[in-house]
């Protein structure tokens, strides 16, 4: 009959008492960058979440007190920048945006430039109605339409 308890007991050969503390500062060092890695990026995309949303509000308000939208589109329900279009505009300060209002919807192409003060001020743009009709967000006046002062 075999006796286990003094056949090939070795008490030395557990485990060492300094192995567990390497495994728990290797997990303590990566569970830290992991959470810095997190918060840089989940930083990163709130700050340009709330860029954007400022960018596209500052131009909101800027187009709703413009006459052709005012006209074309009615009041405006929904604003939201649409970035592949707007990387394929021609100019750097150009923005693509889909505007739904309560007479119709489409794309509004605006320039738009920041002001001294920080805000967003359109400076020229075009609405292009879903049904294809594009319509010039700041018309030139004709000049034989204007009033003549009597001299």
């Amino acid at each position: 009959m075999t006796n286990f308890l003094d056949d090939d007991y070795d008490p030395g050969s557990g485990p060492q008492p300094g192995g567990s503390n390497k495994a728990l500062m290797i997990g303590v060092f990566a569970g830290v960058g992991l959470l810095v890695c997190l918060l840089c990026c989940g930083g990163g995309i709130a700050f340009f979440y709330f860029g954007t949303s400022v960018l596209a509000e500052e131009i909101r308000n800027e187009l709703k007190v413009n006459p052709v939208v005012q006209e074309k589109v009615g009041n405006i329900k929904e604003l939201e920048i649409d970035w592949i279009k707007s990387g394929a505009a021609d100019g750097e300060d150009d923005f693509v945006l889909r505007i739904f209002g309560d007479k119709a919807s489409g794309y509004v192409t605006v320039e738009s430039i920041t002001d001294i003060d920080g805000n967003e001020e359109v400076v020229s743009g075009t609405l292009e109605l879903d049904s294809g009709e594009t319509f010039d967000l700041f018309p030139e006046e004709d000049s034989s339409e204007l009033p003549v002062e009597p001299e």
